[in-house]
């Protein structure tokens, strides 16, 4: 029975892929590779509500998966590979996308496959040419957006290295509010400063949420730190 059931769910997913699908039988299909002799309809139903739904198994850790009963390091290790391709897909989709900054939306796609599954706040720079193309993209600190947590050699020769002539900032809010805090301000204006001790222009500063991207620079109030 469990031969044809699986059979029935493996056709399904060939011919009209995982988008129509409920999120338990796309657990349930992945899990047929790592289990292949037991049901496990019942085990992707209890993975989902241990962890609160599909998106947060495929973020879990491995440990944390194997404190589920009937998932062991085979599957816990196909879980977890199976996220980390998503990122590494997006990541290299977005690499090969990269031409101009435009604004946030011009970037979008790029800080998503960053940011995708982040639990602690990350800051990257963008490194531009005189006409804005993009011509690297690296992490330069995490934990908190600080003044004390900006290694501003590390950030000043990222930028020499890379030939900026101006660059924008990127930090996520873990918290979904894509509003910046005083620190984030103190933080925009030490940076701006240093950079512009050498002649290199802080173009924006954007706040990433998964629901939304803030400019600093498109808000009047803000202006000023980007002059």
């Amino acid at each position: 029975m469990h031969e044809d059931h699986r059979k029935r769910v493996k056709e399904r997913f060939l011919k009209d892929g995982i988008e129509n699908m409920p999120d338990h039988e796309v657990l349930e299909l992945l899990l047929f590779f790592s289990i292949p002799r037991k049901d496990t309809n019942a085990l992707a139903h209890e993975l989902i509500d241990h962890f609160g739904s599909l998106n947060c198994v495929l973020e879990a850790s491995a440990e944390d998966l194997m404190q589920v009963d009937g998932i062991g390091e085979t599957s816990a290790t196909l879980i977890t590979l199976t996220f980390q391709l998503t990122k590494k897909y997006l990541k290299n989709a977005s690499d090969k996308k990269l031409k101009k900054y435009d604004g946030p939306d011009s970037v979008k796609e790029l800080l998503m496959s960053k940011y995708l599954g982040a639990r602690e706040e990350m800051v990257f720079m963008l490194s531009l040419d005189f006409d804005d193309n993009i011509l690297a993209v690296n992490k330069i600190a995490h934990g908190t957006f600080s003044a004390a947590n900006i290694d501003k050699r590390f950030v000043l020769e990222t930028a020499f290295r890379n030939k900026a002539r101006s660059v924008v900032l990127i930090h996520n809010h873990v918290n979904g509010i894509p509003v910046p805090s005083r620190d984030d301000l103190n933080t925009t204006k030490a940076v701006g400063d240093f950079f512009q001790g050498v002649n290199v222009h802080l173009l924006d500063h954007l706040i990433y949420t998964d629901e939304d991207i803030f400019s600093m620079a498109q808000i009047k109030k803000f202006a000023p730190l980007f002059i």
